[in-house]
């Protein structure tokens, strides 16, 4: 394995996104002078909890934790006692606390009390209905996720964030949201969509003359150069990135631009020069209270002392390292320590100490990628265990208990025998005569009983021939409410216009401009899977994957009621926007249910994903020459195929229907398309489907890799292999749940 060297990143917090950063020192100083005066003759109202948060803002802007921690804390619980608008509390001031506390928490390295405070300021924040801060709030709570390494997430709050900036016309924070989503592209090594975002940010930033917020730009950019081996660009960077942070006395900045430059010179085997500009950053975040920043510097000393030979030196700074990372929890850190800690064991002779350290390298590594499934697999194998112990004391139980039963029945059947042979002399012949009777007797029973059962047979039969028939005329019912393949090929089948059905045959077995197959198999006769498509009202084409509660019967009837709410809302309502279009299919599902008979109400429902395509779009010019997808799904997710890659678009997790969660909105999203692409759309039958060497499930992560293998081949072969790959999976087992599976080659 090879070690990175540790450059620091910087994601824009709320704190840049108010205006009046004056840029230097003294004048920095004089408004915190200026604050604190104003604090002495302050009554306890708004207006001090505004000059607390400020000052709080303040020391943050220059590195000052204690102070800024203390400023924030009292901010808080000043806002928390006031009374306004007849309200104990005011919400705005509590707000803006939290966020600035998050901030310095996240500074420190304490992501899980920056993310705590964050997402308490975003709560209340939505409940005021402050958009601006609504916005920054996804903004932070993105870059804790960055940090923690959750990149899903942090993606999804930058674009939740961006989205709102751009409602707002907010150029300050779009110039963040371009920023953060930059470096997400960075770690997911896509460095020419990293260097446009940030780019598109720097543009920004010199527009507004945000001189903070371009040295950070610098900085990042000089990162992205830097790891494409591009020195002699990053360096130039770093350089503008440590001038501005030197002019404006921003101490982080500074450390950051020095670790960075540090890194450089390492690189390039300038080692004295690199522990020049590593040992600044040192001191710098010694001074301001940035563990994560000082453990990464160590790290960074160990790693030239180790090329200087100076080993125990190394090992010092690594053990530095290693102690402050376990006091902040970053496991990301301390794996990659106990690994650095492997290598200068190795380097020295110290074998069995490097297989230790080695040792809990791997366990910190094996945590980090499968914590959560290692917990599940305890859990599930402690439970098994239990039972299987239960069960193994019951059986003895039982064992014991007919023995004993056993024993006692044939003593009682000894005494009734020994009774017998006494008398049976005496009775004998009337005991033959009395068989003799009560076997005419049963002989006779016998044959009426299988009079009945005959007749009994003839009408079962009867009845499941009426009810098989009925269940047939149901599924054709529910087949003419599924989209027609006419609609679909007008729409999803380019060039069809015209062409008889044999040679729309021969177009589908080759490679073709967009195409489509529809794998669709339901467990039983009728389904509760279902797909609906239909033009909508603003030219796109509306294409509805769902998987409705139930299957056979039951999900059928509620795959006909889901199709009619969304019937209403796009032919009814004239709905167009996918998220729109599922928020009123759900309150229609919810309000036609609440009478089921039920204490609270019918909970059932769809998982679902709704595409809109639009396909008018003026490739001449460069934009998105596949088209446009715009989307809201409600758990069931949506795969694209591109180039051999995956590009999965997350769902909301919540059904259409009632829930918990059923006041917020759907989410929606819209991603270009480009030609070639293959937009895949399924239900949970085919990853839920037992089967196999093992007979365990499919899994979505088996559907992918299929997917990819089979992307290339036209889109009648791709069903093919589905098919197949269905009924080589599931073998003699039965089919669990309704599967489908829609292919669209764009």
């Amino acid at each position: 394995m090879k070690i990175k060297y540790f450059l620091t990143f910087t994601l824009f917090l709320s704190v840049l996104i108010f205006k009046g950063f004056s840029g230097v020192s003294v004048a920095q100083n004089r408004n915190i002078d200026s604050l604190l005066t104003l604090l002495k003759t302050d009554k306890p109202d708004t207006n001090k909890v505004n000059h607390l948060n400020k000052l709080c803002r303040e020391y943050i802007d220059i590195g000052e934790h204690v102070n800024s921690i203390k400023y924030g804390n009292k901010a808080l619980a000043l806002a928390r006692c006031l009374t306004v608008d007849n309200k104990i509390g005011w919400a705005k001031g509590i707000a803006l606390a939290y966020n600035y506390i998050g901030n310095i928490y996240s500074d420190q390295g304490n992501y899980h009390g920056a993310l705590e405070n964050h997402l308490a300021s975003l709560k209340l924040r939505i409940a005021i209905g402050d958009k601006q801060s609504v916005a920054t709030s996804y903004n932070n709570i993105g870059a804790i996720y960055f940090n923690q390494g959750n990149y899903a997430e942090a993606l999804k709050n930058n674009f939740e964030s961006l989205k709102i900036k751009e409602k707002i016309g907010d150029k300050q924070g779009i110039a963040d949201s371009y920023n953060n989503i930059g470096f997400i592209y960075h770690t997911q090594s896509n460095n020419p969509e990293a260097l446009k975002n940030h780019f598109a940010s720097l543009k920004i930033l010199k527009e507004i003359g945000d001189k903070k917020g371009i040295a950070f730009s610098y900085n990042n950019i000089g990162i992205i150069y830097q790891s494409q081996g591009n020195f002699l660009e990053a360096l130039k960077n770093y350089f503008a990135s440590l001038n501005i942070f030197t002019e404006t006395d921003h101490k982080q900045g500074i450390a950051t631009s020095h670790n960075n430059i540090g890194a450089i010179y390492f690189n390039q085997g300038k080692y004295p020069e690199a522990l020049k500009n590593y040992f600044i950053s040192l001191k710098i975040r010694q001074n301001i209270g940035d563990k994560r920043g000082i453990a990464t510097s160590f790290m960074n000393i160990s790693d030239v002392y180790k090329r200087l030979k100076k080993l125990k030196e190394a090992r010092n700074c690594l053990n530095d390292a290693l102690q402050i990372n376990s006091e902040i929890g970053n496991i990301e850190r301390i794996k990659t320590n106990y690994y650095s800690l492997s290598q200068l064991d190795s380097t020295e002779g110290n074998w069995k100490a490097a297989y230790q350290h080695h040792k809990l390298f791997i366990i910190y590594k094996d945590s980090i990628d499968n914590k959560e499934t290692k917990k599940k697999t305890t859990e599930i194998i402690l439970t098994n265990k239990f039972e299987k112990q239960e069960a193994a004391s019951k059986a003895e139980q039982d064992k014991k208990d007919t023995i004993t039963s056993a024993n006692k029945k044939r003593q009682e059947l000894i005494l009734i025998l020994v009774s017998i042979v006494l008398i049976l002399v005496f009775i004998f012949a009337g005991f033959v005569v009395r068989s003799l009777r009560i076997t005419r007797k049963q002989k006779r029973i016998i044959e009426l009983q299988k009079n009945e059962v005959s007749h009994q047979k003839e009408m079962v039969l009867e009845k499941n021939k009426e009810i098989t028939d009925s269940i047939n005329y149901a599924q054709r019912i529910q087949r003419a409410l599924l989209a027609s393949d006419k609609m679909l090929d007008a729409y999803l089948f380019k060039g069809n216009s015209g062409l008889v059905s044999e040679s729309k045959k021969l177009l589908r077995d080759i490679h073709h401009d967009r195409d489509y197959f529809i794998f669709f198999q339901p467990k039983d006769i009728v389904s509760g899977d279902f797909y609906w498509a239909a033009p909508l009202a603003n030219g796109n084409f509306a294409l509805v994957t769902a998987d409705s509660t139930g299957h056979g019967v039951p999900g059928a009837i509620m795959s006909m009621l889901n199709i009619s709410c969304l019937n209403e809302a796009v032919k009814g309502q004239q709905l167009t926007e996918p998220n729109e279009i599922l928020n009123y299919t759900r309150s229609k599902i919810i309000e036609h249910l609440s009478n089921d008979g039920s204490a609270e109400g019918g909970k059932d429902g769809m998982d679902c994903s709704l595409i809109s395509f639009d396909f008018n779009i003026n490739s001449s010019i460069g934009e998105a020459p596949g088209g446009k997808l715009t989307f809201s799904a409600a758990n069931n997710p949506i795969w694209i195929v591109r180039k051999k890659q995956i590009i999965e678009l997350e769902p909301d997790k919540m059904p259409v229907g009632k829930h918990t969660q059923d006041s917020i909105p759907f989410t929606q999203h819209t991603i270009e398309l480009e030609k070639g692409d293959i937009v895949y759309v399924i239900t949970d039958g085919m990853p839920d489907q037992f089967g196999g060497p093992k007979g365990k499930k499919f899994m979505s992560k088996q559907l992918k890799e299929l997917l990819i293998s089979i992307s290339h081949l036209p889109m009648k072969e791709q069903k093919e292999r589905l098919s197949d790959e269905f009924s080589l999976w599931k073998g003699n087992l039965e089919q669990v749940d309704d599967v489908t599976i829609i292919g669209i080659r764009i």
